[in-house]
């Protein structure tokens, strides 16, 4: 239970644990003090070997007692160095009044690489193989920043907002509550958790809520810096630009894509010419180049699919690291 159950038993079951550890010992101190009542014989020679088998299995199992106090105390430890690591995020956040895109980038790398370093402490049971897979917002505002995390399909009447077009997330700060709308996608629904998510860090205000853009490609300007701030976060922490970067050069075979013959023929097997005048513009190139899942005989997920993020945010995060060029 303690190793692999539900983690809130942890607790009661390493306190079941070292209680029948200790009930054991209190046995094996009884037989052999009941012994001495006895003359050495036959029988009290097969009972002291029984005591023998009894005290090498108690040991086994005072062993993994404590081998699980330990986990607890080593976790207790690595939870306390997360915690005073974040504390100098946030604090180093919240005290910057000024918050270039640049700022914004480093503080979302940040607190990655603190996430990354403890990921065998908020992920227990699940491999993480790559950064990239611990970047879940939703369970990040949950196991890092101690935010409850409710989904509901309108979130209209927890923001008081009359806008019609819908609103898809609200942080309540005070009471350490996010709201995710579940009327919109999965890859929005993940987007507005990184822009709550950043919210948390950057803003002291109780109460947010983000109507559009709601994909993160901020096609119509957001209403005020917060929101805007929040995006940019949210594109930074889900789009990492080292791994961006890796994950381009694995589809597409170079650290920078140029229309020409080849690259043409191995993305929709025409010409330069015509795949110029098909796509138009850098846009349309980086849209395609989010959204595609094959590059000449090789298949991949799609970069957007494997970032979980929307077409266009990823069009826009290509532009960002200027990987393409048109």
């Amino acid at each position: 239970v303690f190793k692999n159950g539900f983690q809130s038993a942890r607790g009661d079951s390493l306190v079941a644990l070292s209680n029948s550890v200790e009930a054991i010992a209190s046995c094996i101190s009884i037989i052999n003090l009941n012994l001495f009542s006895f003359k050495s014989d036959s029988w009290t020679k097969k009972i002291s070997t029984q005591v023998d088998e009894l005290d090498r299995s108690y040991s086994q199992f005072r062993k993994i007692s404590t081998e699980c106090s330990c986990v607890l105390k080593s976790e207790l430890a690595q939870k306390k160095l997360l915690d005073e690591r974040l504390a100098v995020i946030l604090s180093g956040a919240r005290e910057n009044q000024r918050l270039p895109d640049s700022y914004i980038e480093k503080v979302a790398s940040d607190l990655q690489n603190l996430i990354w370093m403890n990921k065998k402490l908020l992920w227990k049971f699940k491999e993480m193989d790559k950064p990239i897979d611990v970047l879940k917002p939703g369970e990040v505002l949950k196991k890092v920043f101690g935010y409850q995390l409710k989904k509901k399909e309108s979130i209209r009447a927890i923001t008081g907002s009359s806008d019609h077009n819908g609103i898809a997330g609200a942080i309540n700060q005070k009471s350490k509550v996010v709201y995710i709308s579940t009327e919109y996608s999965d890859e929005i629904q993940k987007f507005t958790s990184a822009h709550e998510l950043g919210h948390a860090i950057f803003h002291k205000q109780p109460l947010l809520h983000r109507d559009r853009p709601l994909d993160g490609s901020m096609q119509r300007a957001p209403r005020n810096p917060e929101e805007y701030q929040a995006d940019k976060f949210a594109a930074y922490f889900l789009m990492p630009a080292k791994q961006v970067k890796i994950e381009f050069q694995k589809a597409f075979i170079q650290t920078k894509f140029i229309i020409n013959d080849d690259n043409a023929f191995m993305l929709a097997q025409t010409s330069p010419t015509k795949l110029l005048r098909e796509l138009k513009d850098l846009r349309g190139l980086t849209r395609r180049l989010a959204s595609t899942s094959l590059f000449g005989a090789v298949s991949f997920v799609p970069l957007n699919k494997l970032f979980g993020v929307s077409i266009e945010a990823m069009a826009i995060r290509l532009e960002e690291l200027e990987l393409v060029e048109f």
